[in-house]
């Protein structure tokens, strides 16, 4: 009788000699196929190069315009255009281009707040403009600035008492001949914002120039009911006295209304789960809101002598002010089994009328060729 295996009987097959060398020749031929190069498929080779959008160093590190390797400090100067293609509108957004740079406390409709290596800056001490110091307790629009400097690390060389996260400094737009430029975007939120850049020189040796740039904005987010409103207005001119010597001036309005936006907050002594909260709610909607309100005038003369031999001399004087109204609310448990319900109190704290005004000069002059002095002497 013919025996056949049983199905869980399991069979090994022998190869014979003949059958290993067969094998072992064409493994040994594909992989000499492999690694013998072919001009019909090898791909010719494409190197792209493109001018970098940001700078490794920045005016506010007061260092000159040395190289950034040449300098022991770090800092970033993102340009307009840099700005403009990261769609950064406010301040909030420049975690967008660095990322050692992220929020500090940025809620719907209220003053943005930055952190820097981990250390949140302070609003009244962490912030220039033009190299001079101004309080960020207010929204700042960056329809007419040139550039953003953020400088990271301990800055009290450059700014005395302050965070040790860095500096943020903004540079405004000057004019620099003719300009023509129309701005209008909208986004999925319904956030629509529009403004002009017009810029222009004239006069016999074109000596006068002048720089205007206006928005308004349409104020809204992914949260119910948190319509607001935006406005900016600002000018600068220049005047060339001589060659080497100029007297800058600008000034910028600004207006922001906008209800702010509370968080949700702890159910108790429960985290709540992101699936169960809908983004779009809004806990501050209220009969008896009210909006948090911005309005700030800020402006600054500047004087600027080339006096050769590598000198040159820049006087500044600034000024700024603010006046603001805030209703930014929080939550309260009535109590905290009430609370672990979802059932929530709001508080809010209105700061009905709350100016600030800060001013501030600068002379500083420089010698151009500074890598010079650093040589030794022979």
């Amino acid at each position: 009788m013919r025996r056949f295996p049983s199905p869980t009987t399991h069979r090994h097959l022998a190869l014979s000699p003949l059958a290993v060398a067969a094998c072992s020749l064409c493994l040994s031929l594909g992989v000499q196929a492999q690694n013998t190069p072919d001009d019909a498929s090898t791909l010719p080779s494409v190197g792209v190069t493109a001018a970098a959008k940001r700078q490794a160093k920045a005016s506010i590190a007061g260092l000159g315009d040395g190289p950034a390797w040449q300098q022991p400090v770090q800092a970033q100067t993102f340009s307009e255009e840099m700005l403009k293609d990261a769609q950064v509108t406010r301040l909030a957004d420049l975690t967008k281009l660095d990322a050692s740079v992220s929020d500090g406390y940025n809620t719907i409709g209220y003053i943005d707040t930055l952190t820097v290596r981990g250390f949140v800056l302070d609003n009244a001490y962490n912030y220039r403009r033009e190299g001079l110091p101004i309080s960020a307790e207010t929204r700042i629009g960056l329809e007419n600035k040139a550039a953003v400097e953020v400088f990271k690390g301990t800055s009290g060389i450059q700014a005395g008492v302050s965070s040790p996260g860095g500096l943020v400094n903004f540079l405004v737009k000057r004019p620099e001949g003719r300009v023509r430029s129309a701005t209008f975007s909208v986004d999925n939120t319904g956030d629509a914002m529009s403004a002009v850049d017009l810029g222009d020189r004239f006069g016999e040796r074109r000596q006068w120039g002048v720089r205007v740039n206006a928005a308004i904005e349409r104020l809204n987010s992914h949260v119910d009911d948190s319509e607001g409103h935006r406005r900016l207005a600002a000018v600068a001119v220049d005047h060339v006295f001589a060659p080497g010597q100029v007297l800058e001036a600008e000034i910028e309005h600004s207006f922001a209304s906008q209800p702010s936006i509370p968080g949700f907050s702890m159910l108790g002594t429960n985290l709540p789960s992101a699936s169960s909260i809908d983004p779009s709610i809004n806990l501050n909607n209220q009969p008896w809101t009210q909006p948090s309100q911005f309005r700030g005038t800020t402006a600054t003369i500047r004087l600027k002598n080339d006096w050769g031999q590598s000198w040159r001399s820049t006087v500044t004087y600034g000024a700024q002010y603010l006046k603001s109204k805030t209703a930014p609310p929080s939550l309260q448990a009535v109590t905290p089994r009430v609370f672990t319900t979802g059932i929530v109190r709001t508080a809010v704290l209105t700061s009905t009328t709350s100016a600030r005004m800060t001013r501030a000069a600068q002379r500083a002059p420089s010698w151009r060729n500074w890598k010079a002095a650093l040589k030794p002497v022979a």
